[in-house]
């Protein structure tokens, strides 16, 4: 069974943003799932090429 996530974060603690980020890879990798876009590029309006622009 395939399922999607799309998520848009703001990191308010990068330290442990960084602690999640490594525990959620293993999860990801640990049940045989994999990443198809991962961005660290962002720009003012958010990832380049993203989708429509964020509602107020």
């Amino acid at each position: 069974m395939a399922a999607y996530l799309i998520a848009e974060h703001k990191i308010a603690d990068p330290a442990a943003y960084e602690e999640y980020r490594i525990k959620a890879l293993a999860a990801v990798d640990r049940f045989g799932g994999k990443l198809l876009l991962r961005a660290r590029s962002v720009g003012p309006c958010g990832l380049v090429a993203a989708g429509p622009a964020r509602r107020a």
